[in-house]
C-alpha cells in the first residue's frame, strides 16, 4: 500500500509518467540503433559476436556456480 500512496499527489504521478516515458524512450533508441547497425554487419560478423556472448555467458554461469558450489555441500 505504500507504494500506491507514494504516487498518490500529483508530483508523485509526474515522476511516475516521466520515468515510463523516459524508459521508453531509452529502449525506442536502443532497438533503433541496434537494428540499424545489424544491418551493416556481416554474417561472418554476427557469428563471431553470437559466439563471443556464448562464451561470456558460460564463463559468467560457471563463475556463478564455483561462488555457490561450497553453501551446496554445507551441512
Amino acid at each position: 500500500m505504500a507504494a500506491l500512496n507514494a504516487f498518490s499527489t500529483q508530483s508523485g504521478a509526474l515522476s511516475l509518467i516521466a520515468g515510463v516515458f523516459t524508459g521508453s524512450t531509452k529502449w525506442a533508441v536502443l532497438s533503433t540503433t541496434v537494428a540499424s547497425v545489424r544491418t551493416r554487419l556481416t554474417t561472418r560478423v554476427l557469428l563471431l559476436s553470437s559466439r563471443l556472448t556464448s562464451l561470456m555467458l558460460l564463463g559468467l554461469g560457471a563463475a556463478v556456480l564455483l561462488c555457490i558450489a561450497p553453501r551446496l555441500f554445507e551441512y
